[in-house]
């Protein structure tokens, strides 16, 4: 029998990523750097059509203008970004980060958890869209709980809310988990069942130990 020919499967680039952090109070480069950017396909939503990059760095809090160039070596196509953000002071008192919102990463046996070795590890969506039947991720971290020990003991609610023109109404919750042992929470939702709207996630963290709570929350 004749040799069956295939196609080679075509080789997905890694990127490369030229960052420039700007402190917008002084005007000064805070970081500057380049990065070749591994993607992730266990991130990816489809694997056919898209690719996942991720860069994490510290900084400290204040404002910053991030001016961003991502490009493929080998063809130097890429595109340029920049944007202002505000890193928050989470150093003092019981605090609740951004919440991200997007869906879960995905493995060889299908869904990843939110939540990995105690890093956040869902696909972030800067549009947070979805559709009917799809599950919506929410992850999070906690600052400065009281520790019994080497670990927290938190308390959390999850309240989720309709946007309407008469403004939020509650729709579902709260979703009561009691007695978490983890500053990095996550929370995953299948939309089934629900109408397209706007909605938003409200998130209530007690700490146990020192008696405070604190609130956070996301759109989607």
């Amino acid at each position: 029998h004749p040799a069956v020919e295939t196609a080679p499967v075509p080789q997905r680039p890694d990127m490369q990523l030229s960052m420039t952090v700007w402190d917008s109070e002084t005007g000064e480069i805070a970081m500057q750097e380049s990065h070749t950017m591994r993607r992730d396909d266990s991130r990816s939503r489809d694997r056919e059509d898209s690719l996942f990059f991720q860069r994490e760095f510290a900084i400290r809090p204040g404002e910053y203008q991030i001016d961003l160039l991502f490009f493929e070596p080998q063809s130097h196509l890429g595109n340029k970004h920049s944007q202002t953000v505000v890193i928050p002071d989470f150093r003092r008192g019981l605090a609740i980060s951004s919440v991200a919102v997007g869906h879960l990463a995905v493995g060889r046996s299908g869904p990843l958890p939110p939540v990995r070795e105690g890093s956040v590890a869902l696909v972030a969506e800067p549009v947070p869209i979805f559709a009917p039947g799809e599950t919506v991720a929410f992850a999070y971290q906690v600052y400065n709980a009281v520790r019994h020990g080497n670990e927290p003991d938190l308390s959390v609610e999850y309240r989720f809310l309709v946007e309407t023109a008469e403004g939020l109404h509650k729709v579902a919750g709260p979703v009561e988990m009691k007695h978490l042992e983890n500053e990095t929470l996550a929370y995953s939702l299948p939309l089934q069942g629900w109408p397209e709207a706007s909605y938003r996630i409200e998130i209530q963290v007690r700490d146990n130990i020192a008696g405070v709570s604190v609130t956070g929350g996301g759109s989607f």
